[in-house]
């Protein structure tokens, strides 16, 4: 049986690494009120965080247990 902790590992930096250029987004974003473009307050990008943050450790579990099942295919 191989193991699966070392594509686990790269694949959840990955996932996680890209939400993390996300938030940082999301963080930095400016605002433009003069070409007509609304401010989010704190509160809303807090929310924005809290989102990415959730839908991404949903979509790591998803792809740790889909790699895991593949591999476990394989391995039959």
């Amino acid at each position: 049986m191989r193991s699966y902790v070392g594509s686990g590992v790269v694949l959840t930096v990955t996932i996680w690494l890209l939400a993390g250029m996300t938030m940082l987004g999301t963080l930095m974003s400016d605002c433009l009120p003069e070409m007509g473009h609304s401010c989010p307050t704190d509160h809303e990008r807090n929310l924005s965080l809290l989102r990415i943050a959730l839908a991404t450790a949903g979509i790591n579990v998803a792809a740790v247990w889909l790699l895991i099942r593949w591999r476990r295919q394989d391995d039959t």
